[in-house]
Parts: C-alpha cells; structure tokens; sequence
C-alpha cells in the first residue's frame, strides 16, 4: 500500500467589522450567508438550535407552549466549524448533527438561531502531494488582524 502525505496549509488573515447579522432558520430551511464584498469572509458569533423563543419559527398556537420553550444547545463550534472563514456555506434544517445536540424532546421541531459577521480576509492554501514534505515559514499579520484557522492534514490511500 502505497502511502501519500498531503499538506493543506489554510490560512485567513481578517480585519474585524461591527456589522453582526441574525437569522433564525425554520424546518425545512436553509442559512446561507452572504458578504457584500467578495474580499469578505464569513464569521460565525453565535449559534443555537433547539426552541429559544417564540417567534417567526414558533409560533404560540395553545397555551401550554411556552413550557416547551428554553431546551436548546450552543452550537457555535459546529457552526463555525461548518462556515467562519469561508465565502459561502449552507446549514439546512432539519440537520442530524445539531438534532442530536439538542434537548428537546424529539417529536418538537426546533430550530437554528444563527448570528454572524462578514470580515475583510484572505483565504489560501498550499497542496503537496506524494512523499514527505516539511514547510517552514512565517506568516506576518498586520495590527488589528488574527490567524482563525491553521490546518495540516496528513492523509493516507
């Protein structure tokens, strides 16, 4: 078995804004976030799926809702994981992953209550492919920025 080292450096370089945006994403609906600026990447603050509150998504038909309101998870990590960095994503509900994060009881419908920002960044890889490789390098930030993600995968065939 023949085995193949790829090195996937991915670096953002980003200037913080202040414009955050809120949705919040129904059964059978789907965030995608969009930047104005094609030199803008995603952002992801905050994240919660489950039953917040009452609003656009739940709607109080019968007294006793709100006693099936409050069972909810944070699920920033998964979000951002699924979209900060990026240009464009998607998170569809319903979605397996945050379903079984939550702690709702399972024949209520929840949904996603999603906030982010779009941030002026730069998004860029390197690709090695068969053998070894070592990468030695700096990577300067100008004041006011971060690094948001690093990455080096080693896969095998």
């Amino acid at each position: 078995m023949e085995i193949i080292l790829f090195v996937y450096l991915f670096v953002c370089i980003i200037h913080f804004s202040r414009s955050v945006s809120h949705s919040e994403v129904c059964q059978w609906e789907s965030f995608r976030p969009q930047c104005p600026k094609n030199d803008h990447v995603i952002q992801i603050t905050k994240a919660y799926f489950g039953r917040m509150r009452s609003g656009r998504c739940l709607q109080p038909s019968v007294n006793y809702v709100n006693d099936m309101i409050g069972c909810n998870s944070d699920v920033t990590r998964i979000a951002d994981a699924r979209c900060s960095g990026r240009t464009s994503c998607v998170i569809a509900i319903p979605d397996k992953e945050l379903d079984n994060l939550t702690s709702c009881r399972a024949d209520l419908k929840s949904y996603l209550m999603i906030s982010y920002k779009c941030i002026q960044g730069w998004l860029g890889w390197v690709g090695l492919g068969r053998g070894h490789a070592r990468i030695q390098g700096r990577v300067k930030v100008e004041k006011g920025q971060m690094i948001v993600r690093l990455r080096v995968e080693n896969f095998t065939c």
